[in-house]
């Protein structure tokens, strides 16, 4: 039987909280097992003393954090986001460059200086919104992909 919220240790508690950290097909999966297994080993390194816990609980949670760095990028999602950084990092840039070297030139003093300004950066946070619904299109279709059953 097993033991309840009440009656079990801080520390298979906090290997519980810790695990909400998982992808949630990882949890759904994996998190039951994987705290049931953390208790049972927690018993038996507690009986093996004090020194031997202390031992455990670094062992696991260098494991844990591990599992939750490697389960993230499995999903994809660290790349998304890596994407959804770099590409307006990447694209503006361009963009200026192309904008400097065009064969039109913005006298300084212009009426029209602080329109064309403003038009660019319009250009800009349109290319940001753009790109923020193509990542998030393309995540929500990843994620939504049946599961396969081993």
């Amino acid at each position: 039987m097993a033991p309840s919220a009440h009656t079990e240790s801080l520390d298979v508690q906090l290997y519980g909280i810790a695990l909400r950290l998982c992808p949630v097909r990882f949890r759904e999966d994996f998190a039951g097992d994987m705290a049931r297994d953390f208790a049972d080993a927690r018993s038996e390194s507690r009986a093996a003393g004090r020194a031997e816990l202390w031992r455990f609980r670094g062992r696991m949670a260098g494991d844990l954090a591990r599992t939750i760095v490697t389960q993230w990028f499995r999903t994809g999602l660290p790349a998304f986001a890596a994407a959804a950084a770099i590409v307006p990092v990447v694209v503006v840039p361009i963009l200026a460059s192309l904008w400097r070297h065009s064969q039109f030139a913005i006298p300084v003093h212009a009426r029209d200086a602080e329109a064309i300004g403003l038009s660019l950066y319009a250009v800009v946070a349109v290319l940001l919104v753009a790109e923020t619904i193509v990542l998030t299109t393309w995540t929500t279709r990843l994620m939504r992909r049946p599961r396969q059953r081993r």
